[in-house]
């Protein structure tokens, strides 16, 4: 065969291969040195979208030049069909300065397999961190080097790129090597060259079973090659950790941020309003670092009443980063997930190396029950926690960057708030919730989230998700009864004896449930559905409903268990919203509910009662219970709060229940394909949409009805892209020009001929008519749903031209054997 006319066919085909791969997500990566820095590694975490990244398929990674970059993908997390949820991504490229530059990721193969040395080859090379802890007149040591050789470090990272290892132990004297019985040092080595390697230091005072457990203050040093951190009386309290990064060779400087819109599109954190936009005097005033023991915005003691900033969904500091993907706000993330360090919750198991498990000790109690942990010796952490009032910790730190640290920050929270409750309470092993109604909805959050990010090979990945659908469970044959209560209300222990409720308490149960469904625990649909009869039934307007104008308040007569009502409804609920508002409104009950009034519960503040009730009546209109043209309507008809600042319950439905329709692209372009350069027409509409932007061989603010035509000169291969945003989400749609090439010719198949698959010019097969146009005019098209979620896409020439080098390769070398 003539070898021009191989290598001709394998372009076409290379263009084929990739016009059908998707671009995914992108993600901005920032330098913070002067200094311009060559082939500089980075690595960071990506959550997926389920489908996104299927099963037997892998990722690529390019500039938006298209500059292809080498790519290791190491995966930690799949959802139920085997797609992919949560990886660590590793690559190398070029940065000038304090530039910033854009990744594409885009669904391909994965391209840096293997690995580039061995655990020996760095310690050969002369590798080793250091730990030395001087305490009550003597000296401690840790060596990473001794770890490493000498014990069996766990892989976490492993390619061509990056590996990793885990690794850790007791802290031992120095004259005789006898080890400390609370203290110990774990070092997360992850090496890019035998001349580059991060190494994440962390201290614990964590061991479960041992007797005696203080606070211990010591002075610390701790060297990395040339680089060291040093800090004098410091004192760390039982059950603490807190870890310090430090390089052996160059420290890159380098900070990756996330697509805010793609974050949310995933399900893994909730749907924000679109178009919040902190301000700068905020985003200056956020915590950038953390010391050790220090616990930045995180709440001294727990328990104090009122507004807290680490209260709700996700705290202030993460909401913030979701919505404006700034680093600041991002530094602020990992400077709080560190500080949770800083409190006693830390139980890790010394003959497992992991947290603590209720299957091993179901009658394990930190609450002064049977097989309690050994209580503190003297002096008391003054870092009180608790799970009422307990924020998200370490989640979406885990997420951006795939630290190990942040992962068990994860699972020690989660793992704290079973071990508190008594045995009898929790039901031993299952570690069923109990308490007031935020404990039960803020642990339950917690727990959720370590059994949907825990690597799918990691030992407590099991035992988080059992537990999560043991709490569910409880809970649905608990309550989801509606011929004992219709409201969906559950009833607050605390307020029981009074027949009283809570209602933003119980409208965070119906977030949370709604939540879990989300994460993909389909188990929790029947109590969300049911719950979601609580927000949905506030919201009601005519005289025989609730006057929605009063939904969001301190607290409600309820009817219920141990409630007594001697106006005829003894020790049972009320039967209907309407009674419901009679009950606790009667003087407002007997005039009409005027439909253009205000509602209580100061809906002009972000923090409020009202603000309060937002998640969960936006998780009612996503099941299907409330009426996003009714319920969700009135809510948010009146006076709204700003967000901007303060997005923690700016929380709105994913879907619009068709109500708001996605917006879609037709784009076009005429000619495709060109011999040489020339003028090209390209034609769009965009439908449901509130504004355009262009990219790619134009630029700027296009019109978006009615139907419009431009024209362009072109010299060169030139693809013109088109993204919308609307009120029901964000679409893309692209069109590319080919020069030098033959303009295709006309495939079509004669009349009555199978028309089920048909050959292109190149002799490459396509299915159907869809298949025929796409190879005409080189178009892809994404629409994207309400969460601003981007989809299927061509990938740029690069990526093609990679695989032609590939592929050219091989028939090269196929030729010269």
């Amino acid at each position: 065969m003539n070898t021009n006319r191989l290598l001709a066919a394998l372009l076409l085909l290379s263009v084929c291969h990739f016009a059908a791969a998707a671009d995914i997500v992108a993600v901005t990566v920032t330098s913070n040195k002067s200094s311009d820095q060559t082939a500089v590694p980075v690595t960071f975490g990506q959550i997926f979208k389920q489908g996104d990244v299927p099963a037997g398929t892998g990722i690529a990674a390019r500039l938006t030049d298209g500059t292809i970059l080498p790519l290791q993908v190491d995966r930690k997390a799949t959802h139920d069909d085997g797609s992919l949820r949560h990886a660590i991504l590793t690559t190398k490229l070029d940065i000038a300065g304090t530039a910033s530059k854009v990744v594409i990721l885009s669904q391909y193969s994965d391209s840096a397999a293997g690995n580039s040395f061995s655990l020996s080859d760095l310690l050969n090379r002369g590798f080793d961190a250091t730990v030395n802890l001087d305490l009550d007149g003597v000296r401690y040591r840790a060596s990473a080097a001794d770890f490493l050789a000498n014990r069996s470090p766990k892989r976490w990272l492993s390619g061509a790129l990056v590996s990793e290892w885990i690794v850790g132990g007791s802290l031992t004297r120095a004259d005789n090597g006898n080890a400390h019985p609370h203290l110990a040092a774990y070092f997360h080595v992850r090496a890019y060259s035998l001349d580059r390697v991060r190494v994440d230091v962390v201290i614990e005072n964590n061991w479960t079973f041992e007797l005696n457990p203080t606070a211990f203050t010591y002075d610390i040093n701790i060297n990395v090659g040339s680089s060291s951190y040093s800090v004098n009386n410091l004192t760390q309290h039982h059950h603490t950790r807190w870890h310090r990064v430090l390089w052996w060779g160059t420290d890159p400087a380098l900070l990756v941020t996330h697509d805010g819109e793609y974050l949310q599109a995933s399900k893994a954190v909730p749907n924000y309003q679109k178009g919040l936009s902190p301000s700068e005097s905020y985003l200056n005033s956020m915590t950038q670092s953390v010391d050790p023991m220090d616990n930045a915005d995180l709440r001294t003691y727990f328990p104090d009443v009122g507004y807290g900033s680490q209260i709700g969904p996700l705290p202030q500091w993460d909401a913030t980063y979701v919505v404006s993907g700034d680093r600041r706000a991002l530094r602020s993330v990992l400077a709080n997930a560190s500080a949770g360090g800083a409190y006693s919750v830390h139980y890790r198991d010394k003959s497992t190396g992991y947290p603590v498990s209720l299957e091993t000790y179901p009658r394990l109690s930190l609450n002064g029950w049977r097989d309690e942990v050994p209580p503190e010796s003297n002096v008391r952490n003054p870092l009180r926690e608790d799970g009422a009032h307990q924020p998200s910790i370490g989640f979406l730190a885990y997420l951006t960057t795939g630290d190990y640290f942040y992962l068990e920050e994860i699972q020690f929270w989660a793992n704290r708030n079973m071990l508190f409750n008594n045995p009898n309470g929790r039901q031993d092993e299952k570690g069923i919730f109990t308490g007031e109604n935020r404990n039960q909805v803020w642990s339950i959050r917690s727990l959720a989230q370590a059994a949907y990010i825990t690597p799918d090979d990691h030992p407590m990945k099991q035992y988080f998700i059992d537990r999560v659908i043991n709490n569910i469970m409880d809970r649905t044959n608990k309550w989801a009864n509606p011929s004992a209560n219709n409201l969906g209300g559950i009833q607050d222990f605390d307020w029981a004896r009074r027949g009283q409720y809570s209602p933003w308490q119980n409208d965070w149960f119906v977030w949370v449930f709604g939540y879990l469904v989300e994460l993909g625990f389909d188990e929790a649909t029947t109590m969300r559905d049911w719950l979601s009869q609580w927000p949905t039934g506030r919201m009601g307007q005519a005289d025989d409903e609730f006057c929605f104008l009063y939904a969001a308040t301190y607290n409600y007569k309820q009817g219920g268990i141990g409630y007594s009502d001697a106006t005829g409804y003894p020790n049972s609920y009320y039967p209907n919203f309407r009674v419901l508002y009679e009950k606790n409104f009667p003087d407002a009950a007997s005039q009409p509910c005027d439909p253009n009034g205000e509602m209580t519960g100061h809906p002009n503040k972000p923090t409020s009662y009202y603000s309060n009730m937002q998640p969960g009546l936006a998780i009612a209109v996503d099941a299907g219970v409330a009426d996003y043209s009714v319920h969700w309507a009135r809510f948010v008809g009146g006076t709204k709060p700003d967000y901007n600042d303060n997005p923690i319950w700016a929380v709105v439905p994913r879907s619009a229940s068709g109500t708001t329709p996605r917006p879609s692209i037709d784009l076009s372009i005429t000619p495709s394909r060109m011999s040489s350069a020339g003028t090209v027409s390209i034609n769009w509409r965009a439908l449901n949409a509130n504004s355009c932007t262009a990219s790619g061989g134009w630029s700027g603010s296009k019109v978006v009805n009615p139907s419009r035509a431009e024209s362009f000169e072109v010299s060169e291969t030139t693809t013109f892209s088109l993204t919308c945003t609307g009120d029901g989400g964000r679409a893309s749609s692209s069109v590319t020009v080919r020069i030098g090439e033959a303009p295709a010719q006309d495939t079509t198949p004669p009349s009555g001929s199978d028309a089920g698959s048909t050959t292109d010019s190149t002799g490459a097969g396509t299915s159907g008519s869809s298949a025929g146009a796409t190879d005409s005019s080189e178009a892809s098209s994404t629409a994207v749903d309400g969460n601003g979620a981007g989809g299927a896409g061509a990938l740029g020439g690069g990526t093609g031209l990679l695989l032609l080098m590939l592929l050219v390769g091989r028939v090269r070398r196929r030729m010269r054997a």
